[in-house]
């Protein structure tokens, strides 16, 4: 409660620094008044005779929005000694304003008063004792807000106000009705980055989706052409994209894109990033463009991005090493590989790589893997089919249909040269011996072959087992100085019939964590770690991972779907972190319609629309 001198009309200053200003207006608003200070100590002493107490501003409340031309009945109230009986002078003022309007002269009781605009209004009392010294009044404590979002009161640009500012209920804390874009988020939504945009991680359902960098199309993007392979840099700022069916007879850098005369002769785009901008840097061809080798068919680039390898798992030539008879075409489908480097913004060829041992339908080039520097190159076949076994055996024999094998090359400035011809530890027929990873340095490389039948689980099995029929295996082959030797021979840790283990193979950097997709495996576990001796789901698929101590590997987990569904496929292609904590699985047959991230993975209403499943 604040004690006040009336100061009438008159200006100026008094005891209290109480600033009067006559205001004469025909909206009934008398005067203004500044909001008087708390009297001190000693001057609350001068005034206590003042008679009445208790002033209160009973009607209405002391914060209010109004209503243009709606009369507002206003009421007051305080405590007089017998026989003294109050009057009242009413003030008010916008929640927003400084000063207070006088509203008129003091009443015996209530008045009525019309503001003047629809907005949010304060209004007070000052009491006196009639007959007591004029003087001495009374004015009731004021309470007086601003208005503000969660004040209880709609105000001018609300569409709400439940009187708190807690996000989740049915107003939100900016006095928002719930919605989706509106930057809140509220109950169901997944996301809300306060836009109704696609493309930014978060879509106009606020639903959470990848974040779309680049839409990338071919520059001569033709009906069937597959634009199908791709590599990223390790920075991410170029990438690589094979279409294994693209028809031009274009050779070498830029050609002539609008040519169609080579059917599926293949073509990889390279493209790189300026900030946030891609753009198309080089379109490239093999040097002895053909039809149907399918150039493009697999591509690696080094961490920097300017070395680029290119397998055309289906070119035609007989020749056999470094940069052989390109023009030959009497071996079928026997594959090469195609090295390319760029300087500053300019890529060439600079080496045409073919198997030691060249024959038709081996496949050559079907996988590649590059070291981060780009000077080892892993090269699978598919179709090789000698029966040797380890590190440089007879590469002559050809026993042994598709039994499978890896090429090592390295680099010595731009000079390329074969380091070593890998075969499995147990090469058998349809072995398929041929997906391979390198880690970063080059030294470890894990070679997956789908199609070996040992019934062995773990690692370190009985190898010359075949009594489970496709089970697939993995190997593991680390390199010192020059010389490859095998570290491992690694199984499934539910090893059974048709899982082709070894489908797909990813390595971390530093070579010490293994992850290797099975397509085949059909059992109903979801997430990490479930049933794995199910057998309920066909070809679902699965993924394993394996981690190195020393020279000992050893599995560490069973992954899963978490929608594992009938011909899945889960296990198809994997990548992984260069550290190793973050892995992406793709299932190319999953049948779900969902869109973005995390929708309903139960849904199975689009037949073999894929799907990719990443875990940390």
């Amino acid at each position: 409660m604040t004690q006040i001198r009336s100061m009438g009309s008159l200006p100026g200053t008094g005891a209290l620094g109480i600033l009067s200003m006559v205001a004469i207006c025909g909206c009934g608003l008398e005067r203004e008044r500044a909001e008087p200070d708390e009297p001190s100590e000693v001057e609350q002493a001068a005034l206590s005779p003042n008679p009445c107490t208790a002033v209160t501003m009973t009607l209405p409340m002391q914060n209010f929005t109004a209503t243009v031309g709606v009369p507002v009945s206003l009421t007051g109230s305080a405590t007089c000694p017998v026989g003294q009986t109050p009057e009242y002078q009413y003030w008010a003022k916008l929640s927003s304003a400084a000063n207070w309007t006088i509203l008129g002269s003091y009443v015996p009781g209530s008045s009525t008063w019309t503001p003047p605009s629809g907005e949010r209004w304060c209004v007070t009392v000052v009491a006196r004792a009639i007959g007591a010294p004029e003087n001495y009044q009374v004015r009731a404590a004021s309470r007086c807000t601003a208005p503000r979002c969660g004040d209880s009161t709609v105000e001018t640009g609300e569409q709400c106000d439940d009187g708190n500012t807690i996000n989740g209920d049915a107003c939100d804390n900016n006095c928002t009705l719930p919605a989706c874009g509106n930057g809140i988020l509220d109950p169901g939504e997944q996301c809300d980055d306060g836009n109704a945009a696609n493309g930014d991680g978060c879509d106009t359902t606020c639903t959470i989706s990848a974040p779309v960098l680049a839409y990338v199309k071919a520059s001569n993007t033709g009906a069937g052409d597959f634009f199908y392979s791709v590599t990223l840099s390790a920075d991410g700022s170029t990438l690589a994209v094979g279409a294994i069916a693209e028809d031009s007879a274009a050779t070498g850098i830029g050609g002539n894109q609008a040519d169609n005369s080579a059917r599926d002769a293949g073509a990889v785009y390279v493209f790189t990033r300026s900030g946030t901008t891609w753009s198309q840097q080089a379109y490239v061809k093999a040097s002895n463009t053909g039809a149907r080798d399918a150039f493009g068919y697999s591509v690696a680039l080094s961490g920097d991005g300017s070395i680029l390898a290119v397998g055309a798992r289906e070119e035609d030539s007989a020749a056999t090493g470094i940069n052989g008879n390109q023009a030959d075409n009497s071996a079928t489908i026997a594959g090469a590989v195609y090295v390319f480097t760029r300087s500053g913004t300019t890529w060439s060829q600079q080496a045409y790589v073919k198997a030691s041992n060249t024959n038709a339908f081996d496949g050559f080039g079907n996988s590649l893997a590059l070291s981060a520097d780009g000077s080892t190159l892993a090269v699978g076949a598919s179709g090789e089919t000698s029966a040797a076994t380890g590190i440089n055996g007879n590469q002559a024999d050809n026993s042994t249909p598709h039994a499978g094998a890896v090429y090592m090359f390295t680099r010595s400035g731009t000079a390329w040269s074969q380091q070593a011809y890998v075969k499995a530890s147990n090469t058998n027929v349809e072995g398929l011996f041929y997906s391979v990873a390198l880690s970063a340095d080059g030294s470890t490389l894990a070679v997956g072959a789908r199609g070996e039948s040992s019934a062995a689980t773990g690692i370190g099995g009985n190898q010359a087992d075949n009594s489970a029929s496709f089970a697939g295996a993995v190997y593991v082959f680390t390199r010192s100085g020059t010389t490859w030797n095998q570290q491992a021979y690694v199984k499934a840790s539910n090893t059974d019939l048709g899982d082709q283990f070894g489908a797909s193979v990813a390595l971390s950097a530093d070579g010490s964590t293994l992850v290797a997709g099975a397509v085949g495996e059909s059992s109903a576990a979801t997430g990490i770690g479930g049933n794995q001796a199910d057998n309920s789901v066909t070809r679902a698929g699965a993924a394993y991972e394996f981690t190195r101590s020393g020279t000992t590997w050893s599995q560490q987990a069973y992954i899963k779907a978490s929608n594992p569904g009938a011909a899945d496929n889960f296990g198809s292609f994997i990548a992984l972190s260069a550290d190793g904590l973050t892995l992406a699985v793709d299932a190319p047959s999953e049948d779900s319609a969902a869109t973005g991230i995390n929708g309903n993975g139960a849904n199975n209403s689009a037949a073999d629309a894929g799907a990719v499943y990443v875990f940390p």
